[in-house]
């Protein structure tokens, strides 16, 4: 029933040619253009390269603790190997 709730109540599409977006919204301007980029990828007939549908979800686990501000979080919730594995990034 929630989905239905929020599927139902989203009114009309919004006309964006006219919207004036900011520096605050590069988020919402990079997520359009990659929606779009795999919307063109599907119409082509390509697979978007979405990792999330391939995962196994049974092996993430959540993690909760409390820490002094400005602790290494990563390295204490989640080991040393995704530290790295984030720092590359």
């Amino acid at each position: 029933m929630q989905y239905i709730a929020v599927q139902e109540s989203m009114g009309p599409i919004q006309d964006r040619t006219i919207e004036h977006l900011g520096l605050t919204d590069k988020a919402i301007v990079r997520m359009r253009k990659i929606l779009l980029g795999l919307a063109k990828q599907t119409k082509e007939g390509e697979e978007p390269p979405i990792s999330a549908l391939h995962c196994d979800y049974g092996t993430i686990r959540s993690a909760a603790a409390v820490m002094d501000r400005g602790s290494d979080w990563v390295g204490q919730l989640f080991g040393e190997s995704l530290k790295a594995h984030v720092s590359a990034e």
